[in-house]
């Protein structure tokens, strides 16, 4: 079957306190178009994806939600307006790439966000039930979750709060940073992009040489949710405490290489972060075995 993805009026919420929460306007003609792509494993958008926890039967969602869209219909016929073009809204939350979750966290935050959403359908005298929203979870290098909510009441009226960018959408984005640093034991203060990461991780690789064991042991503290970072600060801790060179530079090496080949990794950030270690000065500071190590490491990305 060829699944498409339903074109879509989008909006994007990055506010300085929230991780990243995309909302789009649904058309009510490609309801079940976006149920049938976000419930494909063919799709080439999820061809390394795991999809996991459908909070209901599709066809029964489907039923449900084309019903409230006949009640509108029927509405419009009795008192007139303007016809009803967007049915749902999309919502997909992103875990930040960095963050190590597991199934349990996902499912965890899937269903204290479905919770939430509840409880502020029910603050507009609105009683959200679970047949109400679609749901599921795409767990690949950029794991999120999916959730469908709708714009219409049982009979058919508009729901109209959640056309609001301040009382829905920086409200539901704000709870969801909430959920998941509580979840995962993280914190968006200290949260950095893998950009960021790169800029940090060259400033360190210039300011090699006046790093103490203290510092490096505070700077670990403080990106202990960004992968790259700590692992880096871990390899420059070993070398000034006088470790075995080799065998640190070999583990950059290959971190060099899990890079290149991680679809994590963008081609810019890869080449960046190769950029950097050629021209730091960090590789100078090697010995020409760790050298050769390092730049035998090094291949373009196709």
């Amino acid at each position: 079957m060829n699944i498409i993805i339903p074109r879509t009026k989008k909006f994007k919420s990055n506010h300085l306190d929230t991780y990243i929460t995309r909302i789009e306007n649904i058309e009510k003609t490609k309801v079940q178009q976006l149920v049938n792509y976000l419930l494909s494993e063919e799709h080439s958008n999820h061809e390394n994806s795991r999809i996991l926890s459908n909070n209901n039967n599709p066809d029964e969602y489907l039923e449900n939600n084309q019903n409230k869209i006949n009640s509108n219909s029927k509405r419009k016929r009795h008192i007139g307006g303007k016809k009803l073009k967007y049915s749902n809204k999309s919502i997909t939350f992103n875990i930040p790439v960095d963050y190590e979750v597991t199934d349990i966290n996902l499912k965890n935050i899937q269903s204290r966000l479905v919770e939430y959403i509840k409880f502020m359908y029910k603050n507009e005298n609105i009683d959200l039930r679970d047949i109400d929203i679609f749901s599921n979870i795409h767990d690949q290098g950029n794991s999120h979750i999916n959730l469908i909510i709708p714009y219409l009441t049982d009979n058919g009226e508009t729901i109209r709060f959640i056309k609001s960018q301040d009382k829905f959408l920086k409200v539901v984005a704000k709870e969801f940073t909430n959920i998941v640093d509580n979840e995962l034991n993280t914190n968006i203060q200290t949260y950095k992009t893998r950009y960021d990461q790169i800029e940090e991780l060259n400033e360190t690789y210039l300011n090699y040489d006046k790093l103490t064991l203290e510092d490096i042991s505070e700077l670990k503290k403080k990106v202990k949710d960004n992968k790259l970072l700590k692992r880096s600060y871990d390899y420059l801790y070993k070398v000034i405490n006088g470790g075995n060179q080799i065998k640190t530079i070999q583990r950059l090496a290959n971190t060099a290489k899990a890079m290149g080949k991680s679809e994590k990794v963008t081609k810019e950030e890869y080449d960046l972060f190769l950029k950097h270690l050629r021209l730091s000065g960090f590789m100078e500071k090697l010995s020409e075995e760790g050298k050769t190590i390092i730049k035998d490491s090094i291949k373009k990305r196709k």
